[in-house]
């Protein structure tokens, strides 16, 4: 190459830099300038405001939201007011701006406690609601948003809950810092939310809100996050406030604030709270979210060394509002309107008047003056909440092309020169002037106390069409339309069909029913609770939702709560088709058309006519359709385009099965067969079936296999059993004269039978003859191994389909008897409770529910569904199966199934939260002062909800009483009541109904500590003596009432034991009494926290580790089965096992529970020896075999083995010989496990056993078995250490703070472990990573689940 070419390719190379360069500096500009859409907005204001349309209503009314104190938070209002400003501890307004019923919280949706909930600042549980609502408005469903990089930006205001909670403490220990701390509130909505961008808690005073705003529309253009919650709370908790500013003489005496009015006498003080969601235009234009307006440009300063430290700087307001231009690229006049600040003082108005007037006053068009007005004059200065309040007001304003009066400013100011600009104060609602070519433009202004500016621009947006799904897509409604509706609780879920009902009845203009269903389907999240209403019109769903609402059945209405298990198809057989079945479907769903004419376009030559026309058709004289070389075709190819369809609505199998002709659909489906070799083995089957000559009979007999088969043994080659569909249902087929005499020996025993209306004998000694011809029809075929695990129904080795791939399976299964009733238990074995016949008319749903037990404590309610139903019109029928499968928590892709329609999302209301009171003040001692310097009396002395006193539990009697007056068989029932009632009491929820009967404790919410108090409960309304494992080995309420019912049956009378043991409280005793002490009948906890006080722990395990082997079983123990903390979710389940460390408690999970439970199922196995009734296992060995051997008889499906600290030993261990066994995790999960012997080790267990452990087991001491098995399954693992286990991707979770505070120097105090593995560092101690930062730890492991590497990268060395 020349120097020329060289020189060439060089300035190409250049060029093309250079280009790039540009290319990407040209993309950071318009991102760095990019307009911010506002996407949702929500609110609660005083007035009653609960939405924007309500805060615009009141402002653009005019209406004053201002009101006396209220009387429901325990403030003594006879002693709060004094009309001298001089007088202490007093406030000289009796008026403010409240919120309506601000100590209403549903803290049952958000997993929350009634504790807890209390020991919350109420902002946190405003905004929780309020951002779930904004979220709803800007049409997003909150859980998709889990693990997103969404931003949290809000802004608190500062009140007196935190003082209060330290000065009375009692009670609500351990929730301080979550409850109260700053950035806990940003954290919380991220952490339940499951929200991963930046979480940050603002405060700047009063312009905190619009600061948030500024500063996450920088992180948005940024790429910091890709969506962002904005907003301000405040919430007057005591009347602090109004004192403090009483004695500034800063408080107008009425309570209202006279923004910009000459009567202006200072400000009054409000509540409230408001979010709205944003995201880059781009973004919300690709989302096809609606953009209610644009934030074109906003900015933040401060006012420096000023004229004082609280007192507003002019200057400093001019500088803010002309760097808000200039980031939006406008000037003054190009603005509109400004929602001001306006707080009615004497000082700051004026000083902010004269800033607005020398910056916007200043070169404007003649007649086109700048109008200023104030929310504040409506409903007070709601502090935090004040500016974002202003911008949904200025939103709301620019959508409806109105501009709301200012009250209380007539006449204006005369302390400002209004002649100094051109401005035009608002005092009466007006028309948005006409802007000519360009959009309406308004400001908001927030100035916060401690002198931090913000000032935002808005734009308005034209109005748009919301959009259809697709471009160019037409409008059509469904023939059945879904409308789907789900709640936390099932009365949570009727409450929301009442108020969609309401909504829908309520609209001028009617809504398409399809564009209501899709807006139900893709921006709503889909809760526990579920109702589906079906019908083809408007008035049809109507009816339903209001059936729904009522909790009143109905035929179009499908209701369920969210199940465990997996999803089986089941393929019907000969004899279910129905002349024009799939007619309907095909001319409604595209995608069934497509696989119903592939599969005619490979049978149509064989069978010597069009399937389509003969299946479809209107009449057939001559039974076509009933000939078996036209019915298996045609039943092959409609369950085969079902298949398709439900398929691409996202409804996916574990396994698929099918009744004789319908094992060849299974087969295909699931990817034994090709589509051209199931038409080919489907085609010579019915072809080589038809051509047996008649004569045979088939018979369906009510008897047990058991019972006819001795029957049959004479008659070997002439009948035979042809299928076996339940415990009672018998086929026979063969020789029609033989069958004939048979069926009268039947009735002579009694036994029911009838003759089916069929052409041949299937499945008997007449198909003998075919069996030559048909095994050279489909000798060549080629067999694949099945994608989706199949269940052969003919008799044989149970197996995953693999015995499937042959000629000699499918010339047996023509021959042989179908053995649906074993199919179907096989199925129930591998976890499947939910199943869906693909088929005409639901043979089999209806012959499966006979083949199994009824639902039971442990057994799971089972569930058969049929696709297709006579009476019922295809696409309803299918709407219908989809929506039962819905309501139990099988994924569905509804915009799939809405696809092609071109349906528009709606707005609908938001969630129907259940809220409860929760107010800390009603739970104080009586006496307690509100205020540190004044004696205002708050406190009622009610114990928090979880603590209730032995004097709250009923009486005694009052349970045995009841079961003494019933038959034994009513017992069962009478407790579950008691037991759902106690769990209501403790967990806050409203109904009995909401406490599933069938679901665990840990997923009602239960921790370590409401397990202990539910235990304690139980024992003082019943007397008994109560394990305090109870809700572990009995994890329902269902089994909790049954053992209960158990052991009274086992008593000799129900007279109430002597000494009654409702004398301990059910929960932290109120009255701060000392901590509880172990029995006096035990001594070594006694001994052994005296060696811990002593420092001596290694010898206080030893003491323990001998008397432990008294305790020692012979071989392997038997497990408990884990403890599910969620359900019904798809992906691998987590089999967590706790650290040994006593009482070895699965609640040690409950938090990360918590977090991991909308995206894993996720169970806890208990560790054995930790009750006084259990064993402890001999060996390292045995424990290990017990565990391996615990996992593989409840789990089904993949999971990932989790060990939490000395518990990843036994997953490490349980997991290699889990693999040995063919049953291998897909991965495992060490979170701060510690190798046995380490430095690390040892520390912990300092910090744990040592002076720190009279404390932690303060309020629940420790047994003698449970320090025993501590210290026994700790010697079991002193020698060992794990070894490389191939094949298993291993993650190590390390936490990154030391115990006790201290320095994070020195060397191995992290977790290190020596096979290969992934390592992750997660903020938190040993301890608090899985309670204080679980989210965190919860969000690594779903990240590397996600991405997890085929090997793992490195090893600790």
């Amino acid at each position: 190459m020349d120097n020329e070419d060289k020189l060439r390719r060089y300035l190409k190379l250049v060029t093309a830099d250079l280009m790039e360069a540009r290319k990407r500096s040209e993309e950071l500009e318009r991102r760095a300038g990019e307009p911010i859409a506002i996407v949702g907005m929500a609110c609660r204001y005083p007035g009653g405001v609960r939405s924007p349309e309500d805060l615009w209503e009141l402002a653009v009314t005019g209406r004053d939201a201002i009101t006396p104190f209220p009387r429901d938070r325990g403030w003594d209002l006879d002693s709060l007011y004094d009309p001298d400003p001089e007088h202490p501890g007093t406030s000289y307004t009796q008026q403010g701006g409240f919120l309506a019923d601000v100590a209403d919280f549903d803290a049952q949706f958000w997993g929350i406690s009634p504790r807890e909930a209390i020991a919350m600042d109420p902002q946190q549980r405003l905004l929780l609601e309020t951002s779930w609502q904004a979220l709803e408005k800007a049409r997003i469903d909150p859980h998709s948003l889990h693990g997103s990089e969404t931003g949290v930006f809000v802004g608190p205001s500062v009140t007196d809950y935190a003082a209060l909670l330290a000065r009375y403490p009692t009670g609500f220990e351990g929730l301080l810092l979550s409850g109260l701390a700053g950035a806990i509130i940003s954290g919380r909505l991220s952490y339940l939310l499951g929200l991963e961008g930046p979480a940050v808690t603002v405060d700047t005073g009063c312009s905190s809100s619009l600061t948030a705003l500024h500063l996450a529309a920088g992180a948005l253009r940024a790429g910091d996050c890709s969506l962002a919650l904005v907003g301000g709370v405040s919430v007057l908790v005591t009347p602090g406030s109004f004192v403090e500013f009483s004695t500034q003489r800063g408080l107008a005496p009425d309570g209202r604030c006279k923004s910009f009015g000459d009567a202006a006498d200072g400000t009054s003080w409000a509540e409230g709270v408001g979010m709205v969601v944003v995201e880059r235009l781009s973004d919300a234009r690709r989302h096809r979210h609606p953009v209610l307006a644009v934030l074109r440009g906003s900015a933040i300063n401060q006012d420096g060394a000023s004229n004082g430290l609280t007192a507003p700087s002019g200057p400093s307001q001019q500088r803010v509002i002309r760097h808000a231009l200039a980031a939006a690229g406008l000037t003054s006049s190009d603005v509109d309107a400004v929602e001001a600040h306006g707080t009615g003082t004497t000082l700051g108005d004026p000083i902010e008047a004269q800033a607005l007037l020398a910056t916007y006053g200043r070169d404007r068009r003649p007649g086109r003056p700048l109008f200023l007005g104030s929310l504040k004059s409506n409903l007070g200065h709601s502090q935090s909440a004040a500016g974002v309040g202003g911008l949904i007001k200025t939103v709301m304003s620019l959508r409806h092309g109105m501009l709301a009066p200012t009250l209380h400013a007539d006449p204006p100011s005369t302390e400002v020169d209004w002649t100094a600009g051109d401005i035009e104060l608002l005092q009466e609602s007006r028309s948005w002037p006409e802007t000519e070519d360009r959009p309406r433009r308004a400001a908001v202004s927030a100035f916060g106390i401690g002198g931090t500016n913000a000032h935002v621009i808005l734009e308005a947006v034209p109005e748009e069409d919301a959009g259809r799904e697709g471009d160019g897509v037409a409008h059509r409604t469904l023939a059945a339309v879904p409308w789907l509706v789900s709640g936390r609780t099932a009365s949570a879920m009727r409450a929301q069909a009442a108020r969609l009902a309401a909504f829908l009845t309520n609209r001028t203009e009617p809504a398409d029913p399809t564009d209501i269903g899709y807006s139900l389907a893709t921006t709503r999240a889909a809760l526990e609770h579920r109702g589906v209403v079906v019908s083809t019109d408007r008035d049809g769903l109507l009816a339903g939702l209001d059936a729904l609402a009522q909790g009143t059945p109905d035929a179009a209405v499908t209701t369920g709560a969210t199940a465990r298990g997996r999803l089986a198809f089941l393929f019907t057989g000969q004899g279910a088709q129905k002349l024009g079945m799939g007619r309907e479907l095909y001319a409604e769903q595209p995608v069934f058309a497509e696989a119903f004419d592939a599969v005619c376009a490979h049978l149509d030559g064989p069978i010597g006519r069009s399937l389509r026309d003969l299946t479809f058709a209107e009449d057939d004289t001559l039974g076509l359709l009933d000939r078996t070389g036209f019915a298996q075709p045609a039943l092959f190819a409609v369950e085969s385009a079902l298949f398709r369809l439900v398929e691409s609505w996202g409804v996916r199998p574990d396994f698929v099965a099918g009744h004789s002709i319908g094992e060849v659909t299974a087969a295909h489906v699931a990817g034994i067969l090709s589509l051209e070799d199931a038409c080919a083995l489907v085609a010579a089957r019915a072809r080589l079936m038809q051509s047996m000559p008649p004569g045979g009979a088939m018979v369906a007999v009510r008897a047990a296999e058991e019972d006819i088969l001795p029957m049959l043994d004479q008659l070997a080659g002439l009948v035979s059993v042809a299928a076996v569909n339940g415990p009672t249902s018998v086929v026979l087929s063969g020789d029609k004269k033989t069958l004939t005499t048979l069926m009268e020996r039947l009735a002579d025993k009694g036994l029911r039978s009838r003759e089916l209306r069929v052409s041949h004998a299937f499945h008997s000694p007449q198909i003998d003859p075919i069996l030559a011809d048909f095994r050279s029809a489909i000798e060549g075929m080629s067999y694949a191994a099945p994608r989706i695990p199949i269940v052969p129904l003919a008799p044989g080795d149970a197996d995953r389909g693999e015995r499937m791939r042959s000629a000699d399976y499918w010339v047996a299964q023509a021959r042989a008897a179908v053995r649906f009733r074993d199919g179907v238990v096989r199925l129930s074995e591998a976890g499947v409770t939910t199943f869906l016949e693909l088929g005409p008319g639901g043979v089999l749903a209806a012959l499966g529910r006979d083949c199994l037990p009824p639902a039971g404590p442990d057994v799971p309610e089972r569930v058969f569904v049929p696709t297709l139903r006579q009476g019922r019109a295809e696409p309803a029928a299918l709407m219908d199966a989809v929506a039962a499968l819905f309501v139990r928590g099988v994924p569905v892709d509804w915009r799939a199934v809405y696809a092609g329609t071109g349906a528009a999302q709606l707005d609908l209301p938001t969630y129907a939260f259940q809220r409860r009171r929760y107010w800390l003040v009603d739970h104080l001692p009586a006496g307690a002062s509100l205020l540190a310097n004044q004696g205002v009396v708050g406190g009622t002395g009610a114990p928090p909800p979880d603590a209730v006193l032995a004097e709250a539990i009923p009486e005694i009697p009052s349970v045995r009483g009841r079961l003494a007056d019933r038959p034994r068989q009513e017992w069962a029932e009478i407790l579950l009541a008691e037991v759902r009632n106690q769990a209501a009491q403790l967990m806050g929820y409203d109904a009995l109904e909401d406490v599933d009967a069938q679901r665990g404790f840990a997923e009602l919410g239960f921790d370590s500590l409401t397990a202990a108090w539910m235990t304690e409960r139980l024992g003082a309304v019943t007397g008994l003596e109560l394990s305090r494992t109870l809700v572990i080995d009995w994890p329902t309420p269902y089994a909790v009432a049954t053992h209960l019912a158990d052991r009274f049956a086992a008593l000799d009378d129900l007279e109430p034991p002597p000494a009654a043991p409702a004398a301990t409280p059910a929960g932290p005793s109120p009255t701060g009494e000392g901590p509880a002490t172990p029995p006096a009948t035990e001594p070594l906890p006694a001994l052994f926290a005296q060696a811990c006080a002593q420092g001596q722990v290694q010898d206080g395990l030893e003491l323990l580790a001998v008397a432990a082997r008294l305790r020692v079983g012979t071989g392997s123990p038997p497990m408990r089965e884990p403890v599910s903390f969620s359900q019904g979710l798809a992906g691998p389940t987590l089999v967590c096992i706790p650290s040994v460390l006593a009482p070895c408690n699965v609640y040690q999970y409950a938090r990360m529970a918590g977090a991991l439970r909308t995206t894993h199922n996720m169970a806890v196995l208990p560790l054995t020896g930790y009750a006084d009734h259990e064993p402890l296992p001999p060996t390292r060995t045995d424990l290990v075999a017990a565990v391996a051997e615990a996992v593989r008889s409840s789990v089904t499906g993949p999971y990932v083995l989790v060990g939490y600290s000395s518990g990843g030993w036994i997953a490490h261990a349980a997991a290699a010989r889990l693999k040995e066994l063919n049953t291998a995790p897909e991965s495992l999960v060490l979170l701060d496990s510690h190798l046995p012997g380490s430095t690390g080790l040892a520390e912990i267990q300092f910090d744990l056993l040592g002076e720190a452990y009279a404390e932690w087991t303060a309020t629940q001491p420790l047994r003698g078995a449970e320090l025993t098995a501590m210290a026994h399954h700790l010697q079991l693992f002193n020698d060992w250490a794990p070894t490389e286990i191939s094949g298993i991707s291993t993650l190590l979770l390390r936490a990154t703070e030391r115990m006790g505070g201290r320095p994070r120097t020195g060397e191995h105090w992290q977790a290190h472990w020596g096979p290969d593995h992934d390592a992750i560092d997660v903020p938190g101690t040993h301890l608090s990573m899985i309670d204080d930062h679980a989210a965190s730890t919860a969000s690594a492991i779903i990240g590397w689940l996600a991405r997890r590497p085929a090997h793992p990268q490195h090893a600790d060395t």
